[in-house]
């Protein structure tokens, strides 16, 4: 018997690892090669107003490794420009554009697991770390309290698995049956599944079969379903 729900904090522990181990790599080419591509370099920024441009970009996707505690970046401060900085400072910006990318798929699938996910959960909120990897802490403005997996509603366990399985453990170009979703899911999430099934579809390219008895399900998605009882002159 495997408990799915415990499993889930050490494979996300596991999937922090390995994008970081290949930021790592990444990261370690490009400081090795700094010094040769500084002094061959031509052009740095134009000016003052490209520099503020690309500070706010970085920045931005500085707060989104921040907020998945995925490395230890900290947001860069500085407010002055000077001219004889600008070819450093356009290597900087491109290294680090070429050490974001190893993390911009992983992000977009957290930002939308943590979407979904989060808009079924009452009174609590799921929560990415490289330590824990997984966890749902309760949404107390006093105290943050960190929640068993296991003491969750059979709804929000569900939610939590089948969504954690479609967006990171799917591979693309897939067909996925899914039978009968709406099995212990309260009838707002039920009307929510499709539309946030489609946003899955979407990232992952993926083609999707589901079989349900609920008209919430279908929802508002009446032109996308097929009923079997038709087929069969019923």
């Amino acid at each position: 018997i495997i408990d799915v729900i415990s499993e889930l904090p050490q494979k996300m522990k596991y999937k922090i690892s390995k994008v970081s181990e290949d930021y790592s790599k990444k990261a370690n080419s490009l400081d090795s090669s700094y010094p040769g591509r500084l002094f061959s370099t031509k052009e740095g920024l134009k000016d003052k107003k490209e520099y503020e441009e690309k500070m706010k970009i970085a920045n931005s996707k500085f707060e989104k490794l921040n907020k998945y505690d995925l490395v230890d970046f900290k947001i860069i401060k500085a407010n002055n420009y000077e001219e004889e900085f600008s070819k450093a400072l356009k290597i900087y910006f491109e290294d680090f554009e070429s050490k974001y990318a190893v993390f911009e798929d992983f992000i977009d699938r957290l930002d939308l697991y943590t979407e979904i996910v989060n808009s079924r959960l009452s009174f609590k909120e799921i929560k990415i770390t490289r330590k824990e990897g997984l966890i749902v802490v309760s949404k107390d403005k006093n105290k943050s309290t960190c929640l068993d997996l296991n003491h969750l509603s059979s709804g929000e366990k569900q939610e939590i698995v089948l969504f954690y399985e479609l967006i990171f453990e799917t591979d693309k170009n897939l067909l996925l049956l899914i039978d009968e979703p709406e099995i212990s899911l309260h009838i707002l999430w039920q009307k929510k599944f499709m539309d946030d099934l489609m946003k899955v579809v979407n990232m992952g390219q993926l083609e999707v079969i589901v079989a349900t008895h609920s008209p919430q399900i279908i929802n508002n998605h009446w032109d996308m379903q097929i009923d079997l009882g038709e087929l069969y002159g019923n």
